[in-house]
């Protein structure tokens, strides 16, 4: 395939198609709660695009001056190809869902830019190959229902409730609850976790930074899900079953993950504004000097 000066509108519109598709067949499948993170990482990769479309076009501009490669061109078109086939094959879950976002990346890649493309798009592969891991697997391998278990029964002790903490269950003079997996706050980890990625791959910067807001992720999903273990086994003791159910698997749950989110949104927020003000203080400097 030989670029010409409608490639990027051709680039575009098989992406939009190829995304449109993937998202549908995550649709189809009934993986709702997996729509999320497809839906985050797709409008980063467009947003970060969209951002650097000038550069884009002058290197795609560039890639005619030369004799067109066609290994790299037939990689990318053979690539496309087998995610359009692959998708006509799935009708439940299928681990293809996984692979298609970076194959297709990379198809298009290839069909744009050649080989030279993997290094100035190397970040918005690296988004969307961050689609492949399986967080269902995560979810089961990092079980911190005891620690979740311990935290909710500190934040009840200091507030004057007589609780005894026994392995993951919390146990009220009225009743006890225990700490499952499901509730033990890992999802709502890996939740911010993938948020702080995206946040770090549109606003690059320093490892220091990058490492604060990994642990600023992990922290705040840990810390907000134990107030919300610790509020649950108050209402379960108290044989209140509407509230419990509310703040279980109702409306509250997600209450609790929307403030999670805007706290490490300001985390994120404050780190920019510093990494910006170091970046503009450092000419100062040298010329100080």
């Amino acid at each position: 395939m030989i670029s010409s000066r409608y490639t990027p509108f051709l680039l575009l519109g098989i992406a939009v198609a190829l995304t449109t598709l993937q998202l549908r067949l995550v649709w189809n499948t009934g993986q709702l709660k997996g729509l999320e993170p497809y839906i985050l990482c797709y409008t980063t990769v467009y947003f970060m695009v969209w951002r650097k479309r000038n550069s884009l076009k002058l290197e795609c501009a560039s890639w005619r001056r030369f004799k067109p490669i066609a290994i790299a061109n037939s990689i990318g078109l053979i690539s496309v190809l087998w995610v359009l086939y692959r998708s006509t094959l799935i009708s439940s879950y299928d681990s293809a869902l996984r692979f298609s976002p970076i194959i297709s990346g990379l198809g298009l890649v290839f069909i744009g830019f050649g080989f030279s493309g993997l290094k100035s798009c190397w970040r918005e592969l690296l988004v969307l190959s961050f689609l492949m891991i399986p967080t269902t697997t995560l979810i089961e391998l990092f079980d911190i229902s005891h620690a979740t278990a311990t935290l909710a029964g500190n934040f009840l002790w200091y507030s004057g409730f007589p609780v005894v903490q026994d392995g993951t269950k919390l146990v009220l003079p009225t009743g006890f609850v225990d700490v499952y997996v499901g509730c033990s706050g890992i999802q709502s980890i890996l939740q911010l976790l993938t948020l702080a990625f995206l946040f770090t791959m549109l606003f690059p910067m320093g490892w220091f930074q990058t490492l604060l807001i990994a642990i600023a992720a992990i922290a705040v999903a840990f810390l907000v899900n134990g107030v919300r273990v610790a509020l649950m086994a108050v209402l379960f003791a108290q044989a209140n079953e509407s509230a419990f159910d509310y703040w279980h698997v109702g409306d509250g749950s997600q209450l609790f993950s929307m403030v999670a989110v805007l706290l490490f949104g300001g985390v994120c927020y404050f780190c920019l504004e510093r990494f910006d003000a170091e970046v503009d203080s450092q000419p100062t400097e040298q010329e100080g000097s």
